[in-house]
């Protein structure tokens, strides 16, 4: 959750420990996996220019997952996989999921668990 971390943290993580490995990097496997919500992550927040500088820089490789909101029927089928139902009897519930949580999977999980 990058997207909560304050300026000193992310020169810290991001600026600083990168930096201090730099090439090392590149002769190990390292694996740096960062989270972040990117429609709260504008260009006036402090993350947005750590994210250009690590995408513009020679050493380090860069791979970007976007993970967008289930659609209704995504999110229909989910319903009745998890309730091993058809589609048809879940499908009120599969729509009041969908409005609740606007197709986040992790909201409508935490729902359906609820």
């Amino acid at each position: 959750d990058l997207q909560w971390a304050d300026s000193l943290t992310l020169n810290l993580v991001l600026r600083d420990l990168l930096g201090a490995l730099g090439e090392r990097i590149n002769s190990h496997n390292f694996l740096l996996a960062g989270l972040y919500r990117d429609d709260w992550v504008l260009s006036e927040h402090p993350l947005y220019s750590q994210l250009e500088r690590i995408r513009e820089s020679r050493n380090v490789n860069v791979t970007e997952i976007l993970l967008s909101t289930f659609s209704k029927t995504d999110l229909s089928e989910m319903v009745a996989a998890e309730l091993r139902l058809p589609t048809r009897v879940v499908s009120d519930l599969s729509d009041f999921v969908h409005k609740k949580t606007s197709g986040n999977i992790l909201f409508a999980v935490e729902l359906l668990n609820s």
